[in-house]
């Protein structure tokens, strides 16, 4: 079997036939779908059994609600499929696309394959994806952008990280990169990511950020873990980077009383390069709040890291502006005389 769909699902009545029916309408016929049920309210249970009963390569599993790590978790025992692909119910991928990936592994062979992805807010049809250009970079944040050789997870031992609700993705890629992966990026348009007021992204910000939390202190646990043993040290540093900078975001979103009852800073990191300023300034900053709750300090951290990513992103778009010019002196021309 070339591949396993493993698909979470909890209340998602509205779109789970289109992404199921984009999962079925593939040109290959080795595979599997494997839905998970995580408890829905509504009629999603229902829907599911449906397809079941009409499609024999449709597996449906009902369990109480436990969150999408868990789900995911499960139809990874399940699968069977020499290769693993999450795909979220209110999301769909393109139509007869599978035959042009078991072409694409049968001769790479890789432990990983990463797809383009196309995010969209309103209703798009399957056959409408024909002729659209990718719109979604950051392919190493989202585990649905991913093909997973399921060997190489279960020699290495990865899951999905359970009781994280928010970056449970970045996590899980950063545990996929950390055994030294083949990887293969292919230029494939294969996912249609769905943004809409009920995903869990769209939730009002604090909201967000209380529930994730708790989840924050296991993603610590791991990542500090790993750098003080030397684990993969440019992937770590990214990701402790990244999760960094987010604990500045949350505190900012839930002001320093909730933070500090719910959020204690007891990470020491270890032989921090001397030359390594960024990390080695955030980690002392952050230690030094954690103990004095200085929570205007922490506000202007944030303010200036914004306004650095801001001055980064303006000298990439006008480098990119710059070297479109010279590629198409054209461009110039007609943007000159037409002033």
């Amino acid at each position: 079997m070339f591949i396993s769909f493993i698909v979470p699902i909890y209340n998602s009545q509205e779109f789970i036939a289109q992404c199921l029916d984009s999962l079925i309408n593939q040109n290959i016929s080795d595979y599997e779908i494997i839905c998970i049920n995580d408890g829905s309210t509504d009629n999603s249970g229902i829907i599911l059994d449906g397809y079941c009963k009409k499609h024999n390569n449709i597996i449906v599993k009902h369990k109480p609600n436990s969150g999408v790590s868990a789900s995911r978790n499960e139809g990874i025992n399940i699968a069977q499929g020499e290769y693993l692909w999450f795909v979220d119910a209110d999301d769909f991928i393109a139509p007869n696309i599978l035959n042009k990936l078991k072409q694409l592994a049968a001769s790479c062979n890789s432990d990983r394959i990463t797809v383009e992805s196309f995010s969209f807010d309103t209703k798009l049809e399957t056959e409408q994806t024909e002729g659209l250009k990718p719109n979604m970079p950051y392919k190493k944040v989202m585990a649905t952008r991913t093909l997973y050789k399921r060997e190489y997870l279960k020699n290495n031992g990865i899951i999905f990280t359970e009781g994280v609700h928010y970056g449970e993705d970045g996590l899980f890629n950063y545990q996929t990169l950390i055994h030294n992966p083949k990887t293969t990026d292919s230029n494939i348009l294969a996912y249609f990511y769905r943004v809409h007021n009920l995903s869990v992204t769209n939730a009002p910000k604090k909201q967000r950020v209380k529930v994730s939390l708790g989840g924050s202190k296991l993603v610590f646990d791991i990542l500090v873990k790993d750098y003080n043993n030397k684990i993969c040290l440019s992937e770590t540093r990214r990701m402790l980077l990244y999760w960094m900078y987010g604990i500045l975001d949350f505190y900012t979103v839930l002001g320093s009383d909730y933070f500090n009852n719910n959020f204690i800073w007891e990470y020491n990191l270890i032989d921090i390069p001397y030359k390594d300023f960024e990390l080695k300034k955030l980690h002392k900053e952050l230690l030094k709040i954690s103990k004095t709750h200085n929570y205007k300090k922490l506000v202007n951290l944030n303010k200036k890291k914004k306004k650095r990513d801001n001055r980064k992103r303006n000298i990439q778009k006008n480098k990119k502006i710059i070297i479109g010019y010279i590629k198409h002196p054209k461009r110039l021309l007609t943007k000159l005389t037409s002033k």
